[in-house]
């Protein structure tokens, strides 16, 4: 089992971005937040494509997390973390108190904060 330190993204919608300078004007607001935790399962996969000359990469990854309350709250708005400074989707959350596993998939292309 490997060690893990990295950050976390929280997504949440329609939210209001600056409601004293922009009163009424929403949107996605991001929270990133710095965690460590255990790398349980270590595996990676190459996707085959048709539309790219390069495969995909894709982990397979398990990451077991002390969770504090704020994950606790907001582990259904989870966006991406990072491993070794790259941000890879979550696809999966499971809560195993007081730990959140997170299943890892492909590399996220969305806005980074």
């Amino acid at each position: 089992m490997a060690k893990w330190h990295g950050k976390i993204c929280f997504s949440t919608q329609n939210v209001e971005i600056d409601p004293e300078n922009r009163p009424g004007v929403y949107g996605d607001k991001q929270v990133v937040k710095e965690y460590y935790g255990d790398m349980l399962k270590r595996r990676r996969r190459s996707e085959e494509s048709t539309d790219s000359i390069n495969d995909n990469i894709r982990l397979d990854n398990t990451l077991s997390i002390l969770a504090d309350s704020f994950m606790t709250e907001n582990y259904t708005n989870i966006v991406y973390v990072t491993i070794f400074g790259k941000p890879w989707k979550v696809v999966e959350a499971t809560i195993e108190y007081p730990h959140i596993e997170l299943k890892l998939g492909g590399l996220y292309n969305g806005k980074t904060s």
